[in-house]
């Protein structure tokens, strides 16, 4: 859930998928497991500038889901090089196998429900 640490009432929202949005594939959503069931949770420590130390790949929220969703698609992954991530105690997690059940293309199958899901549509990032 959004808070403000001067306890005021939050007034601007970025919630660009819900949880009921990656539940309807991920149910329930637990990446890492335990308590950590909250997309609002993950850019906590998955924010812009951050990267795995071991792969050197990016773990910036947005850019690692979509690099994750399109697994096998990846122009890097269909010239060899596998899309890894290292986690907690040195876990490998490969998604060089992933497919996407459905068109990659099809943004409102994750954008959706959240208070700012069309975004991806009315202030595209790229």
């Amino acid at each position: 859930p959004s808070f403000r640490p001067d306890g005021m009432a939050v007034t601007v929202t970025r919630e660009i998928v819900s949880n009921a949005a990656c539940n309807g594939c991920h149910s329930p959503l637990s990446a890492h497991g335990g308590a950590r069931e909250d997309v609002t949770l993950c850019a906590t420590c998955h924010g812009a500038g951050f990267a795995d130390p071991e792969s050197g790949n990016t773990i910036d929220f947005r850019t690692m889901i979509h690099r994750i969703h399109r697994g096998a698609s990846l122009p890097s992954v269909e010239n060899g090089v596998s899309y890894e991530i290292v986690g907690f105690r040195g876990s490998v997690h490969d998604y060089s196998e992933v497919h996407f059940p459905r068109d990659i293309r099809g943004c409102e199958t994750c954008h959706q429900g959240g208070a700012d899901a069309d975004r991806w549509n009315t202030v595209p990032s790229r």
